[in-house]
């Protein structure tokens, strides 16, 4: 499998990193983010959406599990925090299969959960961060 690697000096980098995954990682669009608290992947995330066209503000659905951001074209790109999904059945009552079947856009944070699903063309995103602004970020794809 392919693989891409960054070393990212301060958070601000996550943009360049972003648009870089994008044009490497084409046409895949279900993108899988690994990585401890505040190693930057809602803030990844945010990249891909602000790239892709997003109209609104993006932030993480811990709570609500999915948020759906409409783009400048008016397609649909779907963020998932899995955070609180505890089990592969929490996730399968949360529908969150909807959101991995089709072909939008789809950036799934704490995505250990799902390893079970049978998930074709995913981009797996692996965050490291230090206790500077210092990240390793790895794509494979």
């Amino acid at each position: 499998m392919p693989t891409l690697n960054f070393e990212l000096h301060q958070l601000s980098d996550l943009d360049a990193c972003a648009a870089a995954i994008l044009n490497q990682c084409q046409p895949k669009r279900k993108f899988l983010l690994f990585g401890q608290m505040g190693a930057g992947k809602t803030t990844l995330i945010k990249s891909f959406c602000k790239l892709l066209g997003v109209r609104d503000s993006s932030h993480s659905p811990t709570y609500t599990l999915a948020n759906t951001y409409l783009t400048d074209s008016n397609t649909e790109i779907y963020h998932l925090d899995l955070y609180r999904i505890n089990k592969m059945d929490e996730a399968e009552y949360a529908n969150i299969e909807a959101y991995l079947f089709d072909d939008n856009y789809c950036f799934i944070e704490w995505a250990d959960i799902i390893s079970g699903y049978q998930l074709p063309d995913v981009v797996k995103i692996y965050i490291q961060a230090d206790l500077s602004e210092k990240r390793t970020v790895q794509i494979i794809f």
